[in-house]
């Protein structure tokens, strides 16, 4: 429509200060969210240049007049940010007397509380998890930071399993206790694999040097590790199955028990495309076909004369076994074994996004770049996108519950000044 001209070259990241600007961006989120059926997670629009630039650009050359003039908008006020304002002339006075400005790091963590806040309210429990991690680790970043030491304590509490709650959700709940408990220089150390890590807190004042083991290998390990005495806490992106109930009752007790499973957030499985896919919806039987193999090209889905390549989470997974539970057996389907497996949720949604013909299936707050579908128990019925709102309420089909599960007899004690 020509508005596309109006999109900015590179946009900078949004700073929570912009108040204005973060509104418009929600009003974008929302109203092209509804048109093009994609979810489009609000902290990538501030926080990913690159990607807000995408749907400015996709919104500035939409066929409607509403979005294509919001998009426009947010563009113009973009430009006019990146544009330095000229200083004031020393020979001219103000006509009144200014207002003294608070320094712009006050300003900015002040405002940045208030849409924390806001934020924790409207967003899903994993994602407000994440929020909190972001502002904890920009408000942690200084000028000077202390050397690591050359060997880490051992860890006061060993976390073992989900990729989905390891990856992002666990270290972010562990740093946010910590900072509870007092201490505030808290760094998140990798370990030997991408998805192994060490949550590092200094000793300060009263408070011991403290460090926090965080393996997300899948949820099986969560189990596997409880049972080995490796783990003090499981993390699993399913519920536990009836076969590790009994293989774990002689040693750690019922963990289908009250004080043994806890459910932690919600979450929910998006179906995800790469961008350039035109299919927009599919039924939990179409999804079951697709990653079974038996639809092998996205012609017959209405989608390009182009073969379905499959990726899935590795066998280990919790959110294969949702999966598997969720669309593959009720409908009599097995993934086809030309599937790629992969460990990490992050690095299956990148993958998706570069390969034109793939499909693939991950938590929510990992879509990043690629696209989601709406997805509905049966062509008659009407295909729900997952939002933080429909998984809330778990009227999206692929919704499910998180948990950490440990060992009642056994509780979990930090260590005391």
């Amino acid at each position: 429509m020509g508005n596309a001209a109006a999109t900015p070259r590179k946009p900078s990241p949004v700073t929570v200060h912009d108040v204005e600007l973060v509104n418009l961006l929600w009003q974008l989120k929302q109203q092209y969210q509804q048109r093009s059926g994609n979810c489009v997670p609000l902290t990538m629009l501030l926080n990913d240049p690159d990607y807000r630039l995408s749907v400015l650009q996709a919104a500035a050359d939409a066929d409607e007049p509403g979005l294509a003039a919001l998009a426009a908008e947010i563009a113009a006020l973009l430009e006019a940010r990146q544009t330095p304002p000229r200083p004031t002339p020393p020979s001219a006075p103000p006509s009144q007397p200014a207002r003294r400005r608070l320094p712009w790091w006050l300003g900015a963590s002040a405002l940045a509380c208030l849409i924390l806040l806001a934020g924790l309210a409207l967003l899903g429990p994993r994602q407000a998890a994440e929020e909190t991690a972001s502002v904890a680790a920009a408000a942690a970043t200084g000028p000077q930071k202390k050397p690591l030491p050359a060997q880490l304590p051992p860890p006061a509490l060993r976390l073992h399993g989900s990729n989905t709650i390891g990856e992002q959700l666990a270290p972010a709940l562990v740093e946010g206790i910590l900072r509870a408990r007092g201490y505030t220089d808290i760094r998140l150390v990798p370990g030997t694999t991408s998805t192994d890590k060490t949550v590092y807190a200094f000793a300060q004042d009263d408070l011991p040097e403290i460090a926090v083991e965080i393996h997300a290998h899948g949820s099986s390990t969560a189990f596997q590790g409880l049972m080995a005495g490796s783990a003090d806490l499981g993390m699993a992106s399913r519920p536990i199955l009836d076969r590790e109930v009994t293989a774990l009752q002689p040693q750690l007790g019922n963990l289908t028990a009250v004080g043994s499973e806890h459910v932690i957030a919600l979450d929910g499985l998006a179906v995800i495309v790469h961008p350039s896919n035109p299919v927009h919806s599919l039924s939990t039987r179409q999804v079951a076909q697709l990653f079974s193999g038996q639809i092998a090209n996205w012609n017959s889905l209405g989608g390009p004369e182009l073969p379905v390549t499959v990726y899935a989470r590795d066998d280990q997974s919790g959110t294969f076994e949702t999966f598997k539970s969720l669309v593959l057996k009720p409908h009599g389907a097995q993934l086809t074994p030309s599937a790629h497996r992969i460990e990490s949720s992050s690095e299956l949604s990148d993958r998706v996004a570069q390969d034109p013909g793939a499909i693939g299936f991950i938590g929510l707050p990992y879509v990043r770049r690629a696209k989601v579908l709406a997805i509905n128990e049966s062509e008659q019925a009407l295909a729900i996108v997952p939002t933080h709102f429909t998984v809330a309420t778990e009227d999206y089909p692929l919704s499910r519950r998180l948990y950490f599960t440990c060992q009642p007899s056994r509780p979990i004690r930090w260590p005391s000044s």
